[in-house]
């Protein structure tokens, strides 16, 4: 288990390392899983550790996930960086 949370640990702050994690780990990736995933992400990421006093736990903790670019669409949450970096990767 340590090893897959060091892993974990190494896409924070980049969203194109995110959207890459996201890519290899989602069961039959599509755009929306991947937009959809990545707001949960960045939620709560924000509500659990945005607001950490980093002195208590060592500074590990950077505030943001990675820069949030979010609108509200049709079928959820839409950022048009994400769209374009997975349409890149071939996924429909």
């Amino acid at each position: 288990m340590p090893n897959r949370i060091k892993e974990v640990k190494d896409y924070a702050t980049s969203k194109e390392k995110v959207i890459e994690y996201l890519i290899e780990n989602l069961e039959n990736p599509t755009r929306l899983k991947i937009q959809n995933s990545l707001y949960l992400l960045w939620a709560f990421y924000a509500g659990s550790y945005g607001n950490v006093d980093n002195e208590s736990f060592g500074g590990n903790y950077p505030h943001s996930l990675f820069e949030p670019n979010f609108y509200a669409g049709k079928y959820g949450v839409y950022d048009p960086d994400v769209d374009r970096l997975v349409k890149e990767k071939g996924i429909k």
